[in-house]
């Protein structure tokens, strides 16, 4: 019945005034974005807990990478771009942000407003993820939607995630898509071109490299 919808996981906290920052950000703003996104502070447990700021993003930039509950949308434009795809087992809510982007454009609130838990849960299931990887491919495979950054972003996401879990089909699908549809990017020709060397490859190099942006940003 409301003029937005917000969503809420089980494993997320709201900011307390996040309905309050979010009204305000609406009031200043006419006519009033269709599709905004807020920020999300990843909590790692463990005996050192971490905390990461998701998506990095400067406030300018279409969102992008949310999970559901970073997402507020006008009721009406989630009417027109008919809801979530329910054959999703994965990604629906970035599925979702692509049609809203698409259709309306996308502002981010670039505040913290969030809390979620960086759980492994459906990341690392592979059946779930093979699932979504071939509807996600099926449906942004073969264009370029005006949420051009988001759909290349999608698909480097999840061929590194198929490469890890030793997927390398679909890896290298999902690699090969990021490169022809951002051919001037030279990155994700690279890692194409790595995923064509095997998974093991892959893996040893990719962890490389993050270790070296860890021991970097130390």
């Amino acid at each position: 019945r409301g003029e937005y919808v917000a969503f809420m996981d089980d494993d997320c906290t709201w900011h307390p005034e996040r309905l309050d920052r979010i009204d305000r950000f609406l009031r200043r703003h006419d006519p009033q974005p269709a599709y905004i996104a807020t920020q999300t502070v990843l909590v790692r447990a463990g005996p050192q807990p971490s905390y990461a700021l998701d998506p990095e993003l400067p406030s300018g930039e279409s969102p992008c990478r949310v999970g559901a509950p970073m997402m507020v949308v006008a009721r009406q434009a989630l009417l027109e771009v008919e809801g979530f795809d329910e054959r999703l087992p994965r990604s629906h809510d970035w599925d979702l942000a692509i049609r809203l982007v698409d259709r309306f454009g996308g502002r981010l609130l670039a505040e913290p407003l969030t809390w979620a838990e960086d759980l492994p849960g459906l990341t690392t299931d592979p059946d779930k993820l093979r699932t979504a990887s071939r509807i996600l491919l099926e449906k942004y495979g073969r264009r370029s939607p005006v949420s051009h950054p988001l759909t290349v972003r999608l698909h480097r996401a999840f061929a590194h995630k198929m490469l890890m879990l030793e997927q390398g089909p679909e890896g290298r699908r999902h690699y090969r898509h990021a490169a022809s549809l951002a051919p001037s990017m030279m990155t994700n020709w690279a890692t194409a071109l790595l995923a064509h060397g095997g998974g093991r490859l892959y893996r040893l190099v990719t962890g490389m490299v993050a270790r070296h942006r860890a021991r970097r940003e130390a």
